[in-house]
């Protein structure tokens, strides 16, 4: 009989664990099920390359989504000031268009590169992953293989309300 009741009150206690676990797992799998709710499938966003190279006026590891015409002048001042003159930064349709742009800041060795690999929006948010090389890849303006290098991206995409997030920087 000890045996019987100890049997009895192990399965009670796993199954009382197993529901305080999995209690809000089943709750939201029947609420999907219920209310036909699906997760979103994640889905790559298209961008187009303004500019990419090893030489720019930021020598800081930053990152940046610019929504409006001040701001996007503001970053290419910045940017081209090692320019002389200055180049005038291209011109962005902010009203369908933001930028993205990655600087890897100051590094003491010739090959290193930043890109925008992929922009996709997935759980809400719009990711950017960012890769990064120091292996002697080349993108954009040509490597100056004597010269402290500032490796750049900048890419314009679709306006999106979507929260950012940089992966990869």
């Amino acid at each position: 009989m000890k045996k019987v009741s100890l049997i009895v009150m192990l399965l009670l206690t796993v199954a009382g664990a197993f529901e305080i676990c999995c209690l809000s797992d089943v709750h939201s799998a029947v609420r999907k099920t219920v209310t036909g709710e699906k997760s979103a499938p994640s889905e790559d966003i298209p961008f187009v390359t303004i500019d990419a190279g090893t030489t720019s006026g930021i020598t800081t590891r930053e990152k940046y989504v610019i929504k409006d015409e001040a701001q996007w002048v503001s970053l290419w001042q910045k940017h081209a000031s090692t320019e002389f003159p200055p180049s005038q930064a291209p011109r962005v349709d902010f009203n369908s268009e933001m930028v993205i742009a990655v600087f890897a800041g100051e590094h003491h060795r010739p090959g290193s590169v930043i890109q925008i690999d992929h922009i996709r929006r997935a759980d809400n948010k719009l990711y950017i992953i960012i890769g990064e090389s120091s292996a002697g890849a080349r993108i954009g303006k040509e490597t100056n293989p004597y010269a402290d290098t500032q490796p750049y991206f900048i890419a314009r995409t679709a306006q999106n309300p979507l929260q950012i997030v940089f992966q990869g920087i």
